[in-house]
């Protein structure tokens, strides 16, 4: 696997470090949550939308339906990590994951818990040969992939919810080959 394919040199397999899966590794993780057997068919429009919206665990287990607007494509959270509401647009994909999803009797759009989430998330992971990734890596995919799309940093920490451009530059693992090629 080549630097601008996934992982860093730097990250390696430190499991305190994050780890944004590459193609290969998403390809794996996405085929050891779809719903098959006994396996929770919340898994894979969570890990999907996770990969869409970068938005944290918590906002979308609390994410309740309705605060989902699906024709102005946004997604309001009442509360976020710093305590404070926003407003999260969608993209097409994010919509047609959300609109596909079976309407269930929760008012939350996910009726998995936390810890159902965490234990089905660590044996996807093992599953798919990818032990050190966390749920949280796919907030680090997110945000690098929408950097590609809305270079503006300002535009980018309204759509991940970030409040610092610091804490942005944390989440934003630029792909190489993308970089080279934006150079000409």
């Amino acid at each position: 696997m080549s630097r601008s394919e996934g992982r860093s040199e730097q990250q390696g397999n430190d499991p305190g470090q994050p780890h944004p899966p590459c193609a290969d590794e998403e390809s794996r993780l996405l085929a050891a949550v779809a719903p098959i057997g006994r396996r929770n068919p919340d898994m894979l429009p969570l890990v999907q939308l996770a990969l869409q919206t970068a938005m944290r665990r918590g906002e979308l287990l609390a994410l309740e339906r309705t605060n989902v607007d699906l024709d102005a494509q946004t997604a309001y959270l009442p509360t976020s990590k710093n305590g404070m509401p926003r407003m999260v647009p969608l993209s097409r994909v994010a919509v047609e994951l959300l609109r596909a999803m079976p309407i269930n009797t929760h008012e939350r759009v996910f009726s998995i818990s936390a810890p159902t989430l965490a234990a089905a998330f660590k044996r996807a992971t093992q599953r798919a040969l990818i032990p050190n990734l966390r749920f949280h890596d796919l907030r680090h995919t997110a945000t690098s992939r929408m950097a590609d799309k809305v270079p503006n940093l300002i535009e980018l920490a309204a759509i991940t919810g970030h409040q610092s451009l610091q804490m942005l530059k944390r989440y934003y693992h630029p792909n190489a080959k993308i970089l080279a090629a934006k150079l000409g």
